[in-house]
Parts: C-alpha cells; structure tokens; sequence
C-alpha cells in the first residue's frame, strides 16, 4: 500500500506480493477479508459456490468486453473510485482467482492503469453479487426505459451490445460512418484553406512545434474509462493547472470525454472557439452597418481583421475569467450576452464567411487564454480538430482514436434510435424492456428507410436501399452470389453465340474483323445511384448533345445499363434509345413469309446469304410522315414498324423463329443500326445504344462508355434485391399502411423463399438438400467452425481405420 501512494506503478506481481504485507500489517482482517465489501451482500461468507463461479467468470470475459464495462454504483464512478479502501478486497479476489493476474498481466498497464483495472472488476463484480438477475460481470445490459432515458454513453453501450450482430444494425452503422467521415474529410478541407489563409497573412507560421501526441483507443470502453486513463497520464499536472488537448474524428467520443473530465478535474473549464467567432461576426457586421456597406467576405480585410481582434481582450473581470468586447458601441463581457446579441441571426447567419477568414486570429486568441488560464492554475481542456489544436502549446496531448472505424457509425446509429424510441415510448412510464426492445427495432427499422412506398417504385433506389439493408445478411450474400455466377454465366453463353454471328457476318464480308474502335470510358457504378451515373455521363459528353450525338453505353448484365439510358433519355434533349429488336423482327416476319411463300420450312439453311441480302433490301430507314421509323416493303407488305411492332412482329410464328435469324444477321443487323444512328445524329438526335460491345464496336462514334463495377458481388445482389422487392409487393399486397416493421419481415420472408429451403426440401434428406444447405450458409462463419471441426473429425477417424487396417493387411 505504502508503494501504491508513492505513485509507483508496482504492476500484478507487485500486488500479489502485498498479501504477506497486508497481513502483517492488518492482521487477520486482512486474510479473513470477502473478494466484496460485506455492505454489498450482509449475507454468509465465504461467498457460495455459485458465487464464486460467477466471480471467478469475470476473469474470462473478453477484453474489450471487461474494459466496456459502466459504473453501475456512485462509489464505482471513475472520479469517486477509492482504490484503497478496496484493496484487501483486491487481495481476496487475487487469492480466489489465479486467472484475474493474468488478465492484469495482459491489461496492465497498457490498455489501463492498475487502480483502473481494479475498478472495472467491481464494476462487473457488483453485479454479480448485487444484481445477480443482469448479465454475469459482462458490458451487456437490458435495454430498459430508465437507461434509456440517461441517454448517456452508457444508453449508446448497451443499444451497440444488443444489436452489434444485427445485419440492418450493421447497414444503418455503416451508412452512418461514410456519412461522418465524408462531412469530417469535407470540414477539414475548409480548415486547411482557414489555416493556409492565416499562413499567408502571417498571423500564423506553417509548421509549428507540436508536442508528441498520446493516442487512445476507445474501443469497447466507457468515457468514464478513457476519462481515467487520461486523468491517471496527467500525473500532477491538474494540481497547479494545465491545458488538456484532446482530439479525434467525429464519433469518436470527444465531448463526453471532455464532460467526464471536467467533473473529475479540479478547477476546470471546458474552451470553446464558438463565442469568440460570434464576438467578430458581430464587430464585423456592426462595421459594415455603420459604414453603409453590405456584410461580403471582400470587406473582410487584414487590417479590419486587426481592428476586430483589437477590439477583444481575455482576462479576468468582476473576479471571474471572461472576453471582453469593447468597439463599435459595444463596451460588455461575453458571458452576459451569449445567449442574446451574439444569438442573433444577423450573427449566425454570417458566422461562416467570418470563421473562413479568422481561423489563425481565432485560434492565437484561444491558445493565449487558455495559457493565462493555465497560469491561474485551471485546468482548461480543449476539444476539437489537429489542425487548430497544433497552435496550443502544451505537453498534455491526446487524441481518441477507434480501431474499428464502424463504432463512430454504431455511435451515431444508437443515439438516433434512442431518440426515436423515447419519442415512441413518450407517455409509456411503465414501458416493459420488451416494450423497449420492440421500440428500439421499429427506431431501427424507420433508419433504413424501407417503406411500402420506396418498395412500390421499384426503381434503382429501391435496389440500392435493399441492398445496403440486407448486406451484411448472409443468407442474401448467398443468393447474391448464385443469381451473380447465373448472370456471368449466361453472359459468357450469350457472348460465345454472339462471337459465332459475328465470325459469319466477318467470312460473309458483311462487317470487316477489327473496326477501329474509339477510345473508352469506363465508369465505376459500385455504390452510386442510375442519376448520379448518368449525370457523370451527360458532364463528359460536353457540348456534342447540343448538336446531337451517338452514345455507346456498354456493359455486363446488371450493371444498371437499362436504368441509365432511361435516366439519359429524360435528361438529353431531343433523345432516343434505339433496340435492334425490332429489326431482327422484321427481317424473321420475311423470312418467315419467304418460307411460307416458296412452300418450303421455315430452317436456318433456307437462310443463305442471298436470302439475307434481298430481305435486307426490304428494310429502309429514314423520315416517314415527319418522324424516324424503318419501313417495310415486300413479300406482300408495304408499313412502318411503329405501326405493327405490337401486332404483326409479336405474332408467335416471328417470336419463336428469332433466334435462328440472329444468329446469321449480326453483321447485317448492326450495320443497319448504325446507319440509323448516323442519319438521326444528322439530324441532330441525340441516340443512345446499349448493348454487347462485340456488336457495339461496329457503330462509330467518340461517345463510348462502359459501366463495370468494382465488386462484381453487387451485380447479384442487385438481382437479387429486385426478386425480394417483387416478392414483398405481392406479400403486403392490400396492406395499404404497412409498418416499416411489416416490409422488413416480408422482405425476411421473400429472401427465405429465395434460398429455397422449404420443409418438403428439408424432409427429403437427400444429396439436394444438403447441397441447398451448404450453399445458404457457405459464408456462416459458425456454419464454417462447425464444417471445419466435422471435417477433422472425419480425417481423424479416417487416419485411426488406415492405422488399424495397416496391421491387419501387414498380420496377413
């Protein structure tokens, strides 16, 4: 004990090696001592055997799952914790455990320090033996409407632990995290061009000397914990004062921290930048009124700047520290109009072309208040972004960091659906924790944004809201990855029969072997909507739709080829989306009345090259009766394909014979589109052509694109997101207002059916149903433990027979 308040670090050895000590020095209270204070449970000691049990469990939790752990009574607080008064219960617990060394050993003291680490153990022991009914010394708690209510780091910990394995949890988690780091990329951007402004001006220098920086990892802790940590690195600092530097991305915990350090430290206060941006956005709009100019960044210069911050001065009035504005008419503290004359709008509402100019002005101002803070013996803690904080002279630096990023997503999602659920619940004081929970789902369900109405339009957002729910579903993994080898597969079948057309067409001399093809641009759709794609595409293309041009857009099946020329098509003026159906439909119906006439069946030999070339003769494109259209003349008929493209060419004795023509009329059939697409272009057409780029190489044109995607895993999963949308229409068909929960549990059931595995399935025990079993769980990675261990087992009992069987072939 007497090592411990020096403040030596002695570590477990150190500490299990007190116990004689503590005996010599205490005598038998120490050794006869509970691993608990005895006014947690007046009950019989030694502790029973369950008990010890539940104890002894709490050396075996997870690490992250021992640090998470929350003060569940005031004396086990971070900034109430007597790690002294506890210490022959330490002993004890010591003595009762071997495993608790070893956990030190591991945690101490590089994740906490040991007076921490003990801490932490109460807090789980506590709830062993004062809470029995709750999670046994484990980070997990019931979701009830009181810890709800605290809406505290401890309510985000416990929402995390019980939905941490949910897949629609994980989805909103993950939007919520590219969202934060996206708006934190984008905010750091505007600081550089604060900070390299100031650089210019001189206000500031471009590298300063910063001190070494001391990192956190937050993960699976308390702010209570990290607090402490932090608390415990300070040494003797807070004592005679000191500035506190704590950085780190958004979700990272920051201001929490900050609250908890502030209730721990003696004399402090917590600086913040914003009062002094209002402070000169109000000098700087006052100026401009009493100039008779408008408020603009132009009027916003270096020498008015300097008469600005002139007009702020930091120190200490009528005994307390406080800004002072004086100029412009104003002679008043900061303190006594914060909430009134720097609240108002004409402040607000030019702070932000202010704070682009006065980053370095800002910030020079703060480090010197905080400085003369410091001097006065406060403890002024400091939260925000590196690249203001680096200007702050102080060896006490330190900055949260998460080594798993999705956490600030998880963060961010549990404090939006404990704000839902309370609203939910609003009214409900005996609210059930399965009341709780419910609520806690519908929140979560609502996030994701899948409503009936979203699931009804069935377009490409819908795709992509299914997709970012159900991704880290694994049963929808599994079907995404069969409906995506079944759309790479029939491609490569379709290109194979394609490369066959284009081989005759290339020994008929219809098309020559290697068109010369113009360069291509290729576009990554992975996680962008069919408007976004199409927007990028209309952005390259210039000025050439003013005029008209011919677009080539190419790619595998499912990359959204169909939805983009759509969203093309309503964003180009003057634009059409040309198919070859219908050519190759008007050349079967001449075939077919070529068979028919010459009383002759219908078969691909009756289809030779001079055939071809007179039913091509029948074909011709151009204007009729003010618009495009092909026409058709001969075997008897003489119209326009607009005109008979849902009759006549749809008639079955057409329909089932098209695929015997395309297979000999690739060549022709290309070579006539792109003719069409040249003499619409003429015309100052915009046309737009999607297809294989075997067939599309053969139209000429600089406007080629290709939209691949870097995941070919989403090709399937959008597939399969359109088969579960459908699915789930015909399920909530009648339900006019179903719930967000009703659309989840039909998109749930329409995924299953896809999987296949019914009952009937299941009874029939054979080789199919082990094979559909295999591939709905291939990505389970329990499914995989459980494989694995089997298949060793097998080899195992495979390797024992081989043995056995060895000796008796070798006694024969």
């Amino acid at each position: 004990r007497l090592v411990l308040r020096l403040g030596v670090a002695p570590g477990p050895r150190a500490l299990r090696s007190l116990r004689p000590l503590g005996r010599a020095m205490g005598g038998e209270a120490s050794r006869e001592a509970a691993p608990y204070p005895a006014r947690w449970d007046p009950g019989p000691a030694p502790p029973s055997e369950e008990r010890t049990g539940a104890l002894q469990a709490i050396s075996t939790l997870d690490p992250k799952a021992f640090l998470a752990v929350d003060a569940p009574a005031p004396e086990l607080e971070a900034g109430k914790w007597d790690f002294d008064a506890f210490l022959p219960h330490a002993q004890a617990a010591l003595s009762l455990d071997k495993g608790i060394g070893k956990r030190i050993d591991q945690l101490v003291p590089r994740s906490v320090p040991e007076s921490e680490f003990w801490r932490l153990f109460y807090c789980h022991a506590y709830r062993v033996v004062v809470q029995p009914g709750s999670a046994t010394g484990a980070a997990d708690a019931t979701l009830t409407l009181d810890l709800l209510k605290l809406s505290d780091d401890a309510t985000s910990n416990a929402i995390i632990k019980a939905f941490e394995h949910d897949p629609f949890f994980k989805s909103v988690s993950r939007k919520e995290m590219e969202g934060i780091l996206q708006r934190d990329a984008e905010d750091d951007e505007k600081l550089a061009v604060g900070i390299a402004t100031a650089v210019a001006k001189g206000v500031i220098p471009a590298n300063p000397p910063v001190e070494p920086l001391c990192t956190i990892d937050v993960f699976g802790r308390s702010a209570d914990a990290v607090a402490a940590d932090i608390v415990s690195r300070l040494g003797e600092a807070p004592a005679s004062g000191c500035v506190l530097i704590l950085q780190g991305l958004s979700g990272t915990g920051k201001g929490t921290t900050v609250a908890k350090l502030q209730a721990m430290l003696p004399r402090s206060v917590s600086w913040s930048n914003g009062n002094v941006f209002r402070s000169l956005t109000l000098l700087a709009v006052d100026h401009c009124e009493q100039q008779g100019i408008p408020f603009a960044s132009e009027a916003l210069t270096p020498e008015l700047l300097q008469t600005l911050m002139a007009c702020l001065s930091f120190g200490k009035f009528e005994g307390k520290f406080d800004i002072r504005i004086q100029g412009y008419g104003h002679d008043m503290l900061v303190s006594q109009v914060a909430n009134t004359t720097l609240k108002e709008p004409r402040v607000s509402k030019n702070i932000p072309t202010v704070a682009e100019v006065t980053q370095g002005e800002v910030i020079t101002f703060a480090a010197a208040a905080a400085e003369a803070m410091r001097q006065d013996g406060m403890n002024v803690l400091m939260e925000g972004r590196a690249q203001t904080l680096n200007y702050v002279r102080t060896p006490h630096r330190f900055e949260l960091t998460l080594a798993e990023p999705l956490i600030i997503g998880m963060r961010r999602a549990a404090q939006r659906m404990m704000g839902q659920a309370l609203q939910t619940l609003k009214g409900k004081d005996e609210a059930s924790p399965s009341d709780v929970q419910e609520a806690m789902k519908a929140s979560l369900m609502s996030m994701l944004g899948l409503t009936q109405a979203i699931l009804a339009a069935g377009d490409d957002v819908t795709s992509n809201m299914i997709i970012d729910a159900f991704r880290d579903n694994q049963a929808f993994e599994s079907v995404s990855k069969k409906e995506m080898e079944g759309i790479l597969q029939r491609d490569a079948e379709d290109d194979e029969k394609l490369a066959v057309g284009i081989a005759t067409a290339v020994a008929k001399g219809v098309i020559p072997a290697n068109p010369p093809v113009e360069p291509l641009c290729t576009i990554d759709v992975f996680g962008r909507s069919a408007d976004a794609v199409a927007a990028d595409i209309v952005s390259r293309l210039g000025e050439a739709p003013a005029s008209g041009c011919v677009l080539i857009l190419q790619g595998l099946s499912g990359t959204g080829k169909g939805t983009t020329v759509a969203k093309l098509q309503a964003m180009l003026p003057r634009s059409v989306s040309w198919s070859n159906g219908n050519v190759f439909r008007s050349l079967t119906l001449l075939a077919v009345d070529h068979c028919e006439q010459q009383g002759i069946p219908f078969a691909s030999e009756a289809l030779t090259p001079e055939l071809l070339q007179t039913l091509m003769a029948c074909l011709s494109f151009g204007k009729f009766e003010g618009k495009f259209d092909i026409r058709i003349q001969g075997y008897g008929h003489d119209m326009l394909v607009s005109q008979v493209a849902n009759t006549t060419l749809k008639e079955p004795r057409v329909s089932k014979n098209i695929p015997t023509v395309a297979e000999v009329t690739q060549g022709e059939v290309i070579t006539f589109a792109a003719a069409a697409a040249e003499a619409m272009r003429q015309d100052g057409m915009n046309v737009l052509m999607e297809g294989r780029a075997q067939t599309l190489n053969y139209v000429r044109t600089p406007h080629r694109f290709e939209l691949t995607l870097a995941e070919p895993l989403i090709i399937g999963m959008r597939r399969a997101a359109q088969r579960m949308m459908g699915q789930a229409l015909q399920t909530l068909k009648g339900k006019d207002e179903a719930s967000p929960s009703d659309v989840q549990e039909a998109m749930k059931a329409s995924l299953m059916s896809m999987l296949g595995l019914t009952q009937a399935i299941l009874a029939a025990g054979d080789d199919v149903t082990s094979n559909m079993i295999i591939d709905a769980f291939r990505d389970n990675q329990a499914f995989e433990s459980v494989s694995k261990k089997e298949m060793e087992g097998i080899l195992q009992r495979d390797a024992e027979d081989d043995e056995k069987l060895a000796v008796g072939i070798a006694t024969a």
